[in-house]
């Protein structure tokens, strides 16, 4: 089973729509670890589609963290030095954490 699940900061989201008309939002997931007292910060790249991708294009303003659910995805390609491989996850559900403002809390949303 194929399954993977990514919490941390909310980065980079770009939105396009796609030849047949699907919307897809691709982001980054910040993890922290901290390392002989150092802070190391490792992304990882996530790509939605459809409903979800619009979901986080509407709220990608005000979006602090995000929980993603998904598989992992791996990717290769013809580099300039030879093949090159990378992975993101395919996401399929998320949790969104909004950023604080001043005269309110914005609770956190679920979206499957």
């Amino acid at each position: 089973m194929n399954s993977i699940q990514v919490s941390g900061k909310f980065a980079n989201p770009k939105f396009k729509t796609t030849n047949n008309g699907t919307k897809m939002a691709t982001f980054g997931v910040a993890d922290n670890q901290y390392q002989n007292g150092e802070r190391k910060t490792q992304w990882i790249n996530c790509v939605v589609f459809g409903k979800r991708a619009e979901t986080i294009e509407k709220h990608n303003e005000n979006l602090d963290k995000i929980t993603v659910n998904g598989k992992l995805n791996e990717n290769t390609y013809e580099g300039k030095n030879g093949p090159v491989t990378n992975f993101n996850v395919l996401v399929n559900d998320f949790d969104l954490t909004f950023k604080k403002t001043d005269s309110m809390e914005i609770p956190t949303t679920t979206t499957t």
